[in-house]
């Protein structure tokens, strides 16, 4: 008989899963937790946007609230819409992050590829975008 180990026995039970590409946007992210779960409903694309609700006929109106120009959508709303774009360019010069603004999809990709670095910045940047997703 082998020597029980209950590590082992818990990574058997775990089972492999593969992980998600923006984990440590939320998973290292030192925000409320509100802000984390929405950022992670928003990167799950599982967002209640008017787009969505007019799918479900839930709405008959699927203009943003906030510009009144285009669908309210994940991606118009992160951050194509007029005042977001604003306020998140202004978040990121803030933080002295000077780049041009990008889609969600992009934005994602580029949090994720700066957010594996550890530094005060880029916990400030993971924060920002939880409580600018969380706020819009």
């Amino acid at each position: 008989m082998k020597k029980f180990s209950t590590k082992q026995f818990y990574l058997k039970l775990r089972d492999t899963f593969q992980k998600v590409a923006w984990r440590k946007l939320v998973c290292n992210n030192q925000s409320l937790p509100k802000w984390i779960f929405i950022l992670r409903l928003a990167a799950l694309e599982r967002l209640y946007t008017k787009d969505r609700l007019f799918k479900w006929g839930v709405t008959q109106d699927q203009f943003c609230l906030l510009c009144g120009q285009d669908h309210e959508s994940l991606a118009h709303l992160f951050f194509t819409c007029e005042t977001t774009a604003q306020l998140w360019k202004k978040l990121l010069n803030w933080i002295g992050v000077t780049r041009n603004l990008m889609v969600w999809e992009d934005e994602l990709q580029w949090g994720m590829q700066h957010a594996s670095r550890s530094s005060s910045r880029v916990e400030v940047y993971r924060m920002l975008l939880a409580v600018a997703v969380y706020h819009v």
